[in-house]
């Protein structure tokens, strides 16, 4: 239209935020909104205008994180929601947003952007979407973290991401012992392979899986017996 053309050459910023709150056509505050430095009116079109892209273009420019909190929680479109989780730093309002939203792809916008080790345990911990808990499991670094995560997660999947990861023993030889799923005991079994045999005889005196208990006998025998090349049979 002409006066979004005209919008566009505008640099007088008190013009620009009259025209981006109060122009009747939507392109036009759009466009005006595009080129507003002032946050308080920013602030004011990305919780206000009743138009998604307008609210889209203010949250892209904002720099206020209580507000931005307030837009990625609130408001009713996902693209808008999406435009203030890429500006927010909350790692708390983040991890709500990552385990609350309800469009997948807001939902993963946080995830990206949490670094919160005892955060993103947490949503492992705690979400039933698999796609969630494998995203927040390949940003854990924390070795107590993962093999805490890997011996919670609902989904056998998830604890299996955390296992590829996972270097801490004594966390391996808990999960051996007490996972709720015989293949990931195992797994976790395996990856002990060059463990110091008594934490080997441990899990194999301690676990109730018969497989773990024997496996873990072996093992244990080859490695006080043997060099690790001759040992034989013991790979799930």
């Amino acid at each position: 239209s002409v006066r979004s053309a005209a919008a566009k050459k505008l640099t007088d910023q008190g013009l620009l935020a009259k025209i981006a709150v109060g122009d009747k056509g939507w392109m036009v505050r759009w466009v005006a909104a595009q080129k507003l430095m002032d946050q308080s009116i920013l602030a004011k079109i990305a919780v206000e205008d009743e138009n998604d892209s307008v609210r889209r273009a203010a949250a892209e420019k904002l720099t206020d994180q209580s507000i931005l909190a307030e837009t990625a929680v609130e408001d009713e479109h996902e693209e808008v929601r999406k435009a203030a989780v890429d500006k927010l730093t909350d790692q708390t309002v983040l991890a709500k947003v990552a385990q609350q939203d309800k469009d997948p792809s807001v939902r993963k916008a946080a995830l990206e952007r949490l670094t919160d080790q005892p955060l993103l345990a947490k949503i492992a911990l705690e979400t039933k979407d698999k796609y969630v808990g494998d995203t927040a499991v390949l940003k854990i670094t924390d070795q107590a973290l993962l093999g805490k995560v890997a011996l919670g997660v609902w989904h056998p999947d998830n604890c299996h991401t955390a296992l590829r990861r996972l270097t801490d023993q004594a966390a391996l030889a808990k999960i051996a012992i007490e996972y709720k799923d015989s293949q990931i005991r195992l797994r976790a079994l395996w990856q002990l392979e060059y463990a110091d045999p008594d934490l080997l005889l441990m899990v194999a005196k301690v676990s109730k899986d018969s497989e773990v208990s024997h496996r873990a006998t072996i093992m244990a025998h080859n490695m006080l017996n043997g060099p690790a090349r001759y040992r034989k049979g013991v790979k799930p």
